[in-house]
């Protein structure tokens, strides 16, 4: 019975994605192999929230050698200069991150410092340790923002 109950009560993955791109003036950054995420591109599309979705694909030797985050911090600024509204930003982390143990703490750092702006990581998919359900670490992350936005 505990099984049917988790099974019935699961968060749907498009809820959640939903919810982190409707947050005005938080951006999504989808960090990952193409086909990682190309899954969250389309659910931002059906969601109709394409314009605070934007990926930063991982080519194999990215995810090899592990050493992407100079330039995931130049995607980053050249964002912001893009858009002048954003007041924060979600990392998505798909599991290519979580298996290779990628920390994102010193970019995280240098980033809300450089720009004012609060920046979260979101692990989501089969691979991500999870602390509670997806839904309540999505809406903890929001919280974030609406301190800071």
């Amino acid at each position: 019975q505990k099984m049917i109950e988790k099974a019935t009560n699961k968060d749907s993955f498009d809820e959640l994605i939903a919810i982190a791109l409707s947050k005005p003036n938080v951006y999504v950054i989808a960090v990952g192999p193409p086909g990682c995420t190309r899954v969250l591109f389309f659910r931002a599309m059906r969601a109709n929230l394409l314009e605070r979705y934007s990926a930063f694909n991982l080519s194999a030797m990215d995810i090899i050698l592990g050493c992407y985050q100079d330039k995931l911090s130049a995607y980053i600024t050249e964002l912001l200069c893009e858009k002048s509204d954003v007041k924060g930003i979600i990392l998505y982390a798909s599991c290519s991150e979580i298996l290779t143990g990628m920390r994102f703490d010193s970019l995280i750092a240098d980033v809300e410092k450089k720009h004012q702006i609060t920046v979260s990581v979101l692990e989501r998919g089969p691979l991500a340790k999870r602390k509670g359900a997806p839904r309540k670490n999505i809406l903890k992350i929001l919280e974030r923002y609406d301190e800071s936005v």
